[in-house]
């Protein structure tokens, strides 16, 4: 991959290169630094750019940001890091930022063991870090994350393979810093006291849920309070979800519940004594656990999390009641900004003469249909559309259901979209998450909010017609499309009720 020049990319003034000495991070004139920043997610379904780094250093405070590189997408395009990763890396440099990047593996990189969809191929991360390194040695303020959670795998196994993974990163550049995850999951660093890696800028990572546990079933602090002793130590990825909005949460990660009493507080506190620096997870609207509900741009509505995160950058230490006024104060007021149009009644009236099944998919994790309608009225008054065509999306793990509108399929051409992807703008809307729907809704066309609604209102009656239709479908497709359509009805009645409730209590 062709590399940034060095004019490009050279060091800004205010951010000088850092170095690991002792058990301390520290600038080449010898000042100590304390990383703090926040996520971001791979910008596939975000979308970031030079003000959003802008906002994050001035409104949020940070100094660091922590970016993912995912496998998969890498290894599927060639120009990845120059369409994904070069912008954060000149907005993070001149906006006084540093910017660690993390090769975002998952699993065993020795056997390949790994959940699915993680691929944490040890060859793939060699040849993935040195590309990383090659292209952004002249920017001293790029940091690398080997691999970001190590699993199925001991420290012992995985020690001499931190080893040739920072040896990689420094062959290219010995100035480097390589960050070094514990092993399950990146939260068990227990067997660094006794084995250590035996190289130099090393600085040890560790991933601090609320539920999480170290294999030996101590907890992370454990490890990490005699280690920050001796070793830099850095809390690489942290956050939680509040229990009221636990129920959202696919099975697996129930170990996200927590609060900011019994978790948050007291981490940061930890954190603060042992002068450690960290970056939560994440601020993103799709990945979770999050600290924003909703941006577009640099407007933003916050998590509980992510005003206990905002305000910890800023050092501003509350009262619990205080953090719940900051919370309920930052997502009420831009809730009136966001009228709805949407029309129960005229949805009722919805009729089309036919609902056709144009493609469907059934996976282990993810099921959908691409239906079109045929000859949309609502009653006997327009808007009256030839064809309309939408995607149901069914995730199995959640059970939950989520809708797609693409460009082109009769959505009006005033609808704001809300991504881009490779087969055009699309508008993605999650039924699980109310909030940010409600904004995406009040960016579509008076008559897209109309056929949205007699969607949500017919979505069985909608999915029946389509499979039915359809003869070339198996009997065992017909049964679970037909099945899953009363889960489809019950969720899209529930979110059709949130938006019509003209308050919104974030309670």
């Amino acid at each position: 991959m062709p590399a940034h020049s060095q004019s490009q990319l050279e060091s800004k003034p205010g951010l000088p290169p850092l170095t690991v000495s002792g058990n301390r991070i520290r600038t080449s004139t010898g000042q100590d630094v304390i990383l703090r920043g926040v996520w971001l997610s791979d910008g596939l379904r975000d979308s970031y750019d030079w003000e959003t780094i802008r906002h994050l250093r001035q409104s949020w405070n940070v100094n660091v940001i922590h970016f993912p590189i995912c496998p998969i997408p890498y290894e599927s395009d060639p120009e990845y890091l120059k369409k994904h990763v070069d912008p954060i890396v000149e907005a993070t440099g001149s906006n006084g930022v540093y910017l660690i990047l993390a090769w975002h593996a998952h699993g065993n990189p020795l056997t390949g063991k790994a959940d699915p969809g993680d691929k944490p191929n040890l060859d793939l991360a060699e040849r993935a870090l040195s590309g990383m390194v090659s292209r952004y040695r002249n920017a001293p303020w790029v940091l690398y994350s080997l691999i970001n959670e190590p699993a199925y795998i001991t420290w012992a196994e995985f020690r001499p393979v931190a080893e040739k993974l920072t040896d990689v990163v420094h062959s290219i550049n010995p100035n480097a810093i390589a960050f070094v995850s514990g092993v399950n999951w990146a939260h068990d660093l227990s067997g660094v006291l006794q084995d250590p890696v035996r190289r130099p800028n090393v600085v040890y990572e560790v991933h601090a849920y609320p539920g999480n546990r170290n294999l030996n079933r101590t907890r992370w602090q454990d490890a990490i309070v005699p280690l920050a002793a001796r070793y830099p130590v850095f809390i690489g990825e942290w956050g939680y979800v509040e229990a009221a909005q636990a129920g959202d949460l696919a099975a697996r990660d129930q170990f996200l519940i927590g609060s900011a009493e019994s978790y948050a507080l007291p981490l940061l506190a930890l954190a603060d004594h042992l002068q450690i620096g960290w970056t939560p997870f994440i601020y993103s609207q799709h990945w979770v656990p999050r600290l924003i509900d909703y941006r577009d741009g640099t407007f933003e509505i916050l998590t509980m999390p992510g005003v206990v995160v905002r305000e910890a950058l800023h050092n501003r230490p509350h009262s619990t009641a205080e953090y719940v006024r900051l919370w309920q104060e930052n997502i009420r007021e831009p809730l009136k900004q966001v009228p709805l149009r949407l029309n129960v009644q005229a949805a009722n009236s919805m009729r089309y003469e036919k609902a056709r099944l144009r493609f469907k998919m059934r996976s282990p994790g993810y099921n959908q249909l691409y239906v079109e309608l045929k000859n949309l009225r609502f009653g006997t008054r327009k808007p009256s559309l030839e064809t309309f065509s939408f995607k149901f999306g069914f995730d199995a793990k959640s059970r939950q259901l989520g809708l797609e509108f693409r460009q082109g399929d009769g959505i009006s051409e005033t609808t704001r979209f809300d991504a881009t992807d490779k087969y055009g703008k699309a508008l993605f809307i999650d039924v699980r998450d109310k909030l940010e729907t409600r904004f995406l809704i009040s960016g579509m066309a008076d008559r897209d909010q109309q056929i949205l609604a007699g969607i949500l209102q017919n979505v069985s009656r909608i999915v029946r017609d389509a499979i039915e239709g359809d003869e070339k479908l198996s009997k065992d497709d017909r049964d679970f499309w037909i099945g899953s359509s009363a889960l489809f009805d019950s969720h899209a009645k529930a979110l059709l009720e949130a938006l019509q409730s003209p308050a919104w209590n974030p309670k």
